[in-house]
């Protein structure tokens, strides 16, 4: 789910045919911030006088349509968050999932066969957030069985270590494993 040169985003996006399988990646919320990470790239490819406007559409600092996110985990964790009485925080974890349940809204039923979705169970403070247990209670509401959630501890992708995160101030756990979420139609 990335802004394309042409400027369709994933909003936007629609699946112009049917496919046998999705695969994708969508940010693990605040984990990277890619507008950010390739601002200079992207200068150098021509998008310099469009940064801003690519920034507004990346997830999860976008203003996605106010959707339903069918998941009793969502409900869960949104309420922890709440609870840290900070709506910046809560503003941005209502953004990433509203935005990723509204890309497999609109194109899950040009799917036939497989939706796979790489994610990471980041944190938002101290409260870890379980995105592909989210993605599937939302996809399982929409008719998709879960087939298998496949688990790598992440060891050597990571280009430093801290003790503490220096936007928090609590100790860095940066996301520890990678999931791989296949889900079929039933």
């Amino acid at each position: 789910m990335i802004v394309r040169a042409g400027g369709v985003d994933s909003l936007n996006m629609r699946l112009d045919r049917d496919v046998d399988v999705l695969i994708t990646s969508p940010p693990y919320l605040q984990a990277q911030e890619y507008i950010r990470s390739f601002k200079l790239e992207l200068a150098w490819l021509g998008y310099g006088d469009r940064l801003t406007e690519l920034a507004r559409r990346e997830i999860p600092y976008n203003n996605p349509p106010s959707v339903k996110v069918n998941s009793e985990a969502y409900a869960r964790v949104r309420e922890e968050v709440r609870r840290l009485d900070h709506e910046r925080l809560l503003e941005i974890y209502d953004a990433y999932f509203r935005s990723l349940v509204h890309f497999l809204d609109n194109n899950h039923g040009r799917v036939g066969r497989v939706i796979a979705i790489f994610v990471g169970p980041t944190k938002i403070r101290n409260i870890r957030v379980p995105i592909d247990e989210v993605l599937r209670e939302h996809l399982e509401s929409l008719g998709w069985r879960h087939e298998v959630t496949l688990v790598d501890r992440i060891v050597s992708r990571r280009l430093f270590k801290v003790d503490k995160n220096p936007a928090t101030g609590l100790k860095d756990e940066r996301t520890p494993t990678e999931h791989l979420l296949i889900m079929s139609k039933n």
